[in-house]
């Protein structure tokens, strides 16, 4: 629209919200609360999602990769068609699963389970219709110091940049390499959150997009005016 109006600019992609970094920051008291209320220990290797639990999500493919990846428990946080599966697989123990299920919790409390983490995962598949717009939680995750794996569905790969992990595709085998990779190297994984955390400061603040967003505009205002504004 901004094309057909006369704008010849760049066209900038802003994300609708920001995180306040206050809220979202590494919280070492929050990891061993989190994980005690969970029964887990302070060593043991926890990844999590946090969002809906539908199909194109990839959860299905989550609980595969850390049923494979040995050592390993899944916490999902959030609601969804697929609990009820996702809950009777990992009752069954056949799979080796190690899971836990939060359900949905308050905005508040968000940043306490992402702290809980040694990685957040966003296994999210295209389908015809659809791909990953944004992943905020990705970015609350990065702000809290966790590194982040997610696929190459949608903006995924543009949100995390270098400072976490993309894997191709949405299939078990992927992620599962991916965990084990973080699993084996606790000197990564804090290289990832440190980085995680700069480029959530650096792009996806509050201020941070409040600035782009008014830049934005006063690109359009300065740029030779439009016709509609005549």
């Amino acid at each position: 629209m901004l094309r057909d109006t006369g704008y010849r600019g760049p066209l900038a992609v802003i994300p609708q919200f920001g995180i306040d970094p206050e809220r979202f920051r590494p919280d070492e008291g929050a990891r061993t609360r989190t994980r005690k209320k969970l029964g887990l220990g302070c060593d043991d290797f926890v990844v999590g999602f946090a969002g809906r639990l539908v199909p194109e999500k990839g959860v299905e493919a989550l609980l595969d990769a850390a049923s494979a990846t040995e050592g390993t428990t899944v916490v999902f946080i959030g609601e969804g068609p697929l609990r009820e599966a996702l809950e009777s697989r990992a009752r069954s123990g056949k799979d080796g699963v190690r899971a836990r299920f939060v359900g949905r919790v308050p905005s508040p409390a968000i940043p306490r389970w992402l702290n809980g983490l040694d990685a957040l995962v966003l296994p999210s598949r295209d389908a015809p219709r659809w791909s990953e717009q944004f992943g905020r939680v990705l970015v609350e995750a990065m702000a809290c110091g966790v590194p982040v794996v997610g696929t190459d569905s949608g903006e995924i790969p543009r949100v995390i940049g270098d400072a976490g992990v993309v894997v191709a595709g949405a299939g078990a085998r992927a992620l599962a390499g991916a965990l084990r990779s973080l699993r084996d190297d606790p000197g990564r994984r804090r290289a990832l959150g440190e980085a995680g955390r700069r480029r959530a400061l650096e792009r996806f603040t509050n201020d941070r997009i409040a600035r782009k967003t008014a830049a934005f505009y006063a690109e359009l205002l300065t740029e030779r005016q439009p016709s509609w504004a005549s």
